[in-house]
């Protein structure tokens, strides 16, 4: 059987973490005005996901992520 160990990692929290506080950043550009914002909200969700990737695939994620690294 296999192990889904889905989202339960330091990584993920922290990549779901900058990615929902750059969508709301996003949001209230959208909303308000500053289009600024906008653009950092969108910048920030982009580096929240890449770091998410970069990370998981460097080994920092959970066990069951260091274990498929290892394989590959």
């Amino acid at each position: 059987m296999q192990d889904d160990d889905h989202g339960h990692s330091r990584v993920a929290w922290i990549g779901v973490a900058v990615m929902l506080v750059s969508v709301l950043a996003g949001c209230y550009g959208v909303v308000f005005g500053p289009g600024v914002l906008l653009w950092i909200g969108l910048a920030g969700f982009a580096v929240g996901a890449l770091g998410w990737y970069a990370l998981a695939r460097a080994g920092v994620g959970s066990e069951a992520t260091r274990a498929d690294a290892s394989r590959a």
